[in-house]
């Protein structure tokens, strides 16, 4: 079937991008076209209208404001939907025929970094590689820069990772292609049902690879530093991982600049079971953040402290030293009622400084972000002086 010019040009950046929702960049709007108009008018409460297709056809048609683009991909996502951003990469003044566009980006459950709805805490991706009788597990926050690797070994490895998976509930799982099908058939996403799960290039798997791509974006020729080294598989997720991020984002994610490795073991070991039972951040019958330990716990007065207080309760120390230093650190602020006060003062109404340094790394800051950098900033003489 003969079609126009613009929707030939649509179709082939669709046929490249299958399995996302395409945001077509026309004039102040992005369009969705086809099957993707009927999801768009259906899951956005959009107008669905049609385009002319040539030779007398008609498609349908449905699109959203460039400025708003934000919060309708945010909707999508959160319903589990990929989108693929399609930009025009030419002046329409300058153009000689159709207007040069392709995607800048591809938004998937686990990339997307402007929502507020995690306010407070992580929204992580993660990827699982399997080996014999072992597993690789990296996660990352693209909104905060945080990277974690570990290699989960033993009898109960399987068990572990999906109490691990249980405890940072991530947004969304990466696999290999030729792992996906014995991963779902052993069980692992079974406490998990709703979580998004996608496929990566089999060659984002492979060891060399992998390491390569984790030197390259840490600048250094070898990985003894981040505490994984001798963690083949470890290495290989979080390679992985790293590749699929460049691969949507289509650049370089520089607000990640450390991998932090840490031991199962090094932590006391609480099933999903026993998490639910204990309602550590959720209660247990209706899966609530009001009543849970972490509502009474939690008086952190930044997004920051949140997520901290969080990991604390979530994954908490069996080391006797650090648990002194954190017990050291509470009472001196328990027992000095002053520097509590005035503390909390000087960091009540300071931003999401690890999220802002994210979006200005990323080169995605708007003025209101700089502007409450500049708050945020201003506020850190005094958090010094007072803890001296």
């Amino acid at each position: 079937m003969a079609v126009t010019p613009m929707l030939e040009q649509y179709l082939s950046i669709k046929k490249d991008n299958p399995g996302a929702i395409l945001f077509f960049r026309l004039g102040d709007f992005y369009e969705m076209f086809n099957d993707d108009a009927l999801i768009g008018s259906k899951e956005l409460e959009l107008t669905l209208t049609s385009r002319d297709a040539g030779k007398d056809n008609r498609v349908p048609m449905c699109g959203v404001p460039y400025h708003a683009a934000s919060s309708y991909i945010g909707r999508l996502v959160e319903k589990g939907y990929k989108v693929a951003i399609c930009e025009q990469v030419e002046d329409p003044r300058e153009a000689k025929g159709l207007v040069k566009r392709e995607v800048v980006r591809v938004v998937t459950p686990g990339t997307f970094a402007e929502g507020s709805a995690f306010e407070g805490q992580n929204g992580y991706i993660a990827c699982i590689y399997v080996g014999k009788e072992a597993y690789g597990f990296a996660f990352a926050d693209i909104s905060t820069g945080e990277f974690f690797t570990t290699q989960i070994e033993g009898a109960n490895c399987a068990g572990i990772l999906a109490d691990e998976l249980y405890r940072i509930t991530p947004l969304e799982i990466i696999t290999a292609p030729r792992q996906t099908a014995w991963l779902k058939e052993s069980g692992i996403f079974d406490r998990l049902p709703g979580i998004y799960r996608d496929e990566t290039a089999e060659r984002f798997f492979q060891y060399d690879n992998a390491r390569n791509e984790l030197l390259e974006q840490f600048g250094v020729v070898s990985l003894e530093g981040f505490g994984c080294s001798e963690w083949p598989l470890a290495i290989t997720a979080s390679g992985a991982l790293l590749s699929y991020l460049r691969e949507t984002q289509k650049h370089a994610i520089p607000q990640i600049l450390k991998l932090s490795s840490y031991q199962t073991s090094k932590y006391m070991y609480l099933d999903s079971s026993t998490r639910r039972n204990l309602e550590l951040t959720r209660t247990l019958r209706e899966g609530d953040y009001q009543g849970s330990l972490l509502w009474v716990l939690d008086a952190t007065v930044t997004p920051m402290g949140r997520r901290l207080i969080r990991k604390w309760v979530e994954q908490p120390l069996i080391n006797q030293a650090e648990i002194c230093k954190r017990h050291a650190a509470v009472e001196a602020l328990a027992t000095d009622n002053q520097a509590r006060g005035d503390l909390r003062m000087a960091l009540d109404g300071v931003y999401d400084l690890e999220r802002l340094a994210g979006r200005i790394a990323a080169a995605s800051a708007n003025a209101r972000d700089l502007n409450a950098l500049q708050l945020t900033l201003s506020r850190l003489p005094s958090v010094i002086s007072i803890l001296g």
